[in-house]
């Protein structure tokens, strides 16, 4: 009894809009009930309807997904939700228009699971009990399409869906398959695009050389932009969600419409004042977010390279200073490395009890005679090879240029011998 009350809808509007209905309708226990879906590929509109006709279809669900702005890309314009919804209206069809599988919910796969996909098939259902119930897709072949998740869905409900081919036939749905790449990699694919967009990452479609030259312009300006009515697309809204989506999708019209001037595509037609301050509110958003990112790209630039600043930071490392572990006075660790943490007059001044100590021969400096290599200390060694090693590069340099000048001259002197003015 709870389920038939649940059950009791005029057929309009949304079925799940009370809590008692969500809480007692669910897909699973719903009676069995036998829908279809169909693809309209790039048929014409007359065939597509006549397919529709000879399998009795009184409503249809529009199952088709949109991008992130809402709006459903159908090849051809007699598809778009608009005009379908006129024609279905004019042929006395129900028509209702829910984006399974939208850019925003990440794909199909993840967006048949939610709250929102569910109430859209239990409201499938509930018209399939009662007559012909029939949902769209884009592709005319269901294997190649996203609507096949959607009759996988319901058919694990234990309901039975069949598929409507261009000859007006139908065929079962087959559970068992695989899903095609395309569908399992698509909530992936639209996390990816939705961070590249986020961080100003997506690169926009380039025209090619045919679509910029000359023809193709004057060709666009010769053809009439398309007039959006502001108020039919306002009252064309069926509920609060697609009331401000509409509002958004006009502001923007308005925006590039104003920006692209006689090339734009769309124009707004009696726009009210609130859409051109949105539009204008959008296109002051969109002059500071690239003013920023302009920015970011400058100070990028401008700041130095972390290699340079990791080199610069180790040699300042290089020269680390310590305290002597005895005196307490602050040294670089080269002069206290030799005394393992203790300096030379500390050293000098201790006396050690039995270590034998010894004088450098070069600094008379008293230290350990184990740190003396042939009588004279590290550091003295160290300082005596620099000055060798600099003493033979002066001295080389020295030698080059008598050596060029004394080839110089015994050249000079035989070139004067054997020269004919000689």
């Amino acid at each position: 009894m709870r389920r038939e009350d649940a059950e009791k809808w005029h057929g309009k509007g949304d079925l799940m809009q009370s809590n008692f209905v969500r809480e007692t309708l669910s897909l699973p226990t719903m009676d069995k009930a036998s829908c279809l879906s169909i693809g309209h590929g790039q048929i014409s509109e007359r065939s597509f309807f006549e397919l529709l006709q000879v399998n009795s279809v009184r409503v249809l669900y529009d199952f088709r997904h949109s991008d992130h702005r809402g709006d459903v890309h159908s090849p051809c314009e007699h598809f778009s939700v608009r005009a379908l919804k006129s024609s279905c209206r004019v042929r006395g069809l129900a028509y209702k228009h829910v984006a399974l599988g939208r850019e925003t919910a990440y794909g199909i796969l993840k967006h048949v699971k939610t709250d929102e996909a569910q109430h859209a098939l239990i409201e499938l259902v509930w018209h399939a009990k009662r007559g012909g119930t029939c949902f769209l897709g884009f592709d005319q072949d269901w294997r190649l399409d996203r609507r096949q998740v959607i009759a996988d869905e319901v058919v694990a409900a234990g309901h039975s869906v069949k598929h409507i081919n261009s000859t007006g036939s139908t065929e079962d749905h087959d559970p068992h398959r695989k899903l095609p790449d395309f569908i399992v990699s698509e909530e992936e694919r639209l996390r990816k695009l939705e961070q590249q967009r986020r961080a100003g990452e997506l690169l926009r479609p380039e025209k090619s050389a045919v679509d910029r030259s000359s023809e193709a312009v004057a060709s666009q300006l010769m053809r009439p932009s398309k007039e959006i009515d502001a108020m039919d697309e306002l009252r064309a809204a069926a509920n609060q969600v697609e009331l401000e989506r509409a509002q958004r999708n006009l502001a923007r019209l308005q925006r590039l419409g104003d920006k692209h001037g006689a090339l734009a595509h769309k124009v707004v037609k009696a726009a009210p004042q609130w859409v051109l301050d949105e539009a204008r509110q959008q296109e002051e958003w969109i002059a500071k977010k690239k003013a920023e990112k302009l920015e970011k790209a400058e100070k990028a630039e401008k700041a130095p390279d972390r290699r340079q600043e990791s080199e610069a930071t180790e040699a300042l490392d290089e020269e680390l200073s310590v305290e002597c572990s005895r005196c307490g006075v602050l040294r670089p660790w080269s002069q206290l490395a030799e005394g393992d943490g203790v300096c030379k007059e500390c050293w000098a001044t201790s006396g050690e009890g039995d270590v034998t100590r010894s004088r450098c021969c070069s600094c008379e400096a008293e230290l350990p005679k184990d740190w003396l290599d042939l009588g004279a200390c590290p550091a003295c060694i160290t300082s005596a090879s620099e000055s060798c090693a600099s003493t033979v590069a002066t001295e080389a340099e020295a030698e080059s240029p008598q050596r060029d000048g004394d080839a110089k001259g015994w050249r000079a002197k035989r070139f004067a011998k054997y020269s004919p003015d000689a």
